[in-house]
């Protein structure tokens, strides 16, 4: 038998699997397919695309998450994910604008996503995150690929 066979029976005993940690009542995110291997939801990839933008972002937002019963001062977020400055002010920029975190009236930060949609996007961001971050990173390249070859297209070029 070719090694079509052995995929197909892996993929069977992948998805028994996944269908037995169902029945005992765990959910299971929803960028996991009954083969077992791991996708991105259409709705999480747009949000990582264009809320979140860079994994510089994505640690900041997750660092945030989770201590979300704390307001954080900018220097404190610069020490505790040894980022520059311009990054994580930039950072906190991005998931402002998106809806995903606050600032108060003392300049400190926390985690407030402005939905429960993106409360639970951010949830499971986490979770791919945690269990696939190549998955992320490729879907934040993915759109800076594109961006790069739209740009590209109206680049004038020299004859």
């Amino acid at each position: 038998m070719g090694g079509g066979g052995c995929k197909a029976a892996d993929a069977v005993r992948q998805g028994k699997a996944l269908r037995a940690l169902s029945d005992f009542g765990s959910p299971l995110p929803r960028w996991i397919i009954s083969t077992g291997h791991s996708v991105i939801e259409n709705e999480l990839l747009e949000f990582v695309r264009s809320s979140i933008r860079s994994v510089w972002n994505v640690e900041l937002l997750l660092h945030l998450q989770r201590s979300d019963v704390r307001s954080w001062a900018m220097d404190e977020l610069v020490r505790d994910l040894r980022a520059s400055a311009s990054v994580v002010r930039d950072g906190l920029q991005v998931l402002h604008t998106a809806g995903l975190v606050a600032k108060d009236e003392g300049g400190h930060w926390r985690y407030a996503p402005a939905s429960p949609v993106f409360d639970r996007l951010t949830s499971e961001l986490e979770i791919l995150y945690r269990e696939r971050p190549t998955a992320v990173t490729q879907a934040l390249f993915a759109r800076t690929d594109r961006l790069r070859s739209f740009a590209d297209a109206f680049r004038l070029r020299k004859d």
